[in-house]
Order: C-alpha cells, then structure tokens, then sequence
C-alpha cells in the first residue's frame, strides 16, 4: 500500500503559517513599537523552512521588518514595516504575498496625532494582485489607566486596486478608515490583551465595506517566559471573484524573552 504524505505536508504548512501570521496581516496597529523614549527601534526575523518526503515537498519562506524613527523632540516618528511570504507543496503555490508600508505621525497635542502614509499591497490567495493605497488622518488617545490605553483613528484612504475578478479587475475606490485600539494589562505584571478592530467602507457606497479584527494575548509564564495566543477574522463585503468574504486565523504557542 502506498502511503501518501500530503495531507501531513498541508497540516504542517498551516500549522507554520499560524506560527508566522504576522507576516499574512496587514495590521499596522499591532506593529507600532512602544517606546515612548527611545529615538530609534528597529525589528527584523526571516524563516526558511523545507521538508521533503519521499516525492512530496513542501517550502516556506517568510521575511517581517519593522523598524521606528523618532525625531529628537518625539513629536515627530516614521514607521516602516515590511513584510512577505512565500509557500508551496509539490511546486502548487500555497501562497504569496507582499506588504510595503510607511508613515507619519506628527504629535499636535497630548492626546492626538496627526497620520499620513502610503502602502504597497500583493496577496494571491485573496485575489490582490495590487492594492496601493494613500491616506492621511488623526490618531486620538482616548483613555489611559495605569498601563492600560485606547485609541481611535480615523482616515482618508484613496485605494488603487487590482483583484483577479475579471468583471471588476481594476478599481479607484476612496474609503474612510476608522480603528479602535486598546491594551490591557493584567494585574501583578502577569501579561496583557491587545486588541484593534479596524471598519473600511467605500465613501460613496457603504455596502462595499472591509471589517477586520485582531486580538493577542500574552501570559507571563516565568521571567523569560511567555505564552501567547493570536486570533484573526476578516470580512470583505465585496470580495473578489472566488475569493471567500470571511477569512480567520488563530495561532498560539511560546515566546522567550532574552
């Protein structure tokens, strides 16, 4: 009897992409660096992996950057944040995808920002062949307890899409772009709950609207030792042909900190 290891493979595979999630979102709240002091902070990780059993073969590659510049006064900050990911099995593309991001935050008072960026979009699997967008907006702090904060956004977008739906394949859109954002942290320094749910509709057409939300969980295990837990959900009103309106994905495991 032969035995067929694809169904192994493709576990393995969403298993590795739950552990990379980051790097398939594009969440920019939840990559914003915390350093109210610190002038420059800058984050990079790459992962290669390949498994190869008997004629099945399977191979990803992901690729996250992440780095923050404030100005000497901290009025001013610019966030960089790139990523990229590449999979496939037996020479099948699994998925393939591509984030450019840049912005500017300008601090007018202690509780607002203003924001301004531009963003370079590819993922395949949900039909973007490119999405480029421009915006610009304000960034409010609206709560803070102890450690604890909430923010609200709210923007201008102007959107150039190209999707694989060959009825609607190019597309200018102008979309509003509001986010709610806020971190908990547990009492006795025992982890903490960040979330941020994001509402994008199309100004002149409120039906076409994209929903998304992101929640993170962090547990203090020991001093160096966290447990995390990590969920997605996504709703695109008007998604392109083929492509599932509903998309969700959770992940969790460990994370040492050195």
């Amino acid at each position: 009897m032969k035995v067929s290891f694809s169904q192994p493979i493709i576990f393995i595979f969403f298993l590795l992409q739950s552990l990379i999630v980051n790097a398939q979102l594009v969440n920019v709240e939840s990559q914003r660096i915390q350093s109210d002091s610190v002038r420059f902070v800058g984050l990079l990780d790459a992962s290669y992996a390949y498994q190869k059993n008997n004629t099945d073969n399977l191979s990803i590659f992901s690729l996250n950057l992440t780095s923050q510049l404030k100005l000497k006064s901290l009025k001013d900050y610019f966030l960089f944040i790139a990523n990229t990911d590449y999979s496939s099995a037996n020479n099948q593309q699994l998925s393939n995808s591509v984030m450019i991001h840049f912005r500017y935050s300008r601090r007018l008072t202690k509780f607002i920002k203003l924001e301004s960026f531009i963003q370079h979009q590819k993922n395949i699997p949900l039909g973007i062949i490119s999405r480029d967008l421009t915006g610009v907006g304000t960034r409010t702090k609206i709560l803070t307890i102890n450690s604890s904060k909430i923010y609200f956004g709210s923007l201008y977008m102007l959107e150039l899409l190209k999707t694989i739906d060959t009825y609607n394949s190019n597309q200018i859109n102008h979309r509003l772009a509001t986010y709610l954002s806020f971190s908990i942290k547990f009492p006795k320094d025992l982890g903490e709950f960040n979330s941020v749910t994001y509402y994008q509709p199309k100004i002149n057409s409120f039906s076409n609207y994209r929903i998304s939300t992101q929640d993170v969980i962090n547990l203090k295990l020991t001093k160096k030792l966290l447990f995390t837990f990590n969920f997605y959900y996504s709703y695109d009103a008007i998604a392109p042909e083929g492509v599932s309106k509903i998309n969700f994905n959770y992940s969790n495991g460990l994370k040492i900190v050195i």
